[in-house]
């Protein structure tokens, strides 16, 4: 079997059409194509504790207006979907009048 290749956008456009940045999208088109997975929870008191949680929950938790203090580190390797995880976040945090 014979392969031709065919230019399918002009080369130009190459950064428009192959997108190098993955969370560089439309808000819309980022809430559409967006999936639930699972988050790998670890305690910094007691690293040997982890827990699954799902991104609603733990957004639920990180904006409780009952806790005074709130920090949280998103670790992983690459690709593993960190940058995804504060994108939605952004998108799903209320914004607030004085902001």
């Amino acid at each position: 079997m014979e392969f031709k290749r065919y230019v399918c956008w002009q080369a130009d456009q190459v950064h428009q059409i192959l997108n190098p940045d993955a969370e560089d999208v439309a808000n819309e088109v980022f809430l559409a194509v967006h999936s639930e997975h699972p988050l790998w929870m670890v305690d910094p008191n007691d690293l040997g504790k982890r827990w699954s949680q799902q991104p609603q929950g733990f957004l639920t938790e990180f904006l409780d207006p009952n806790r005074t203090h709130v920090q949280a580190a998103v670790t992983g390797d690459s690709g593993s979907g960190k940058s995804h995880l504060i994108h939605w976040m952004s998108l799903n945090i209320p914004q607030r009048d004085d902001q």
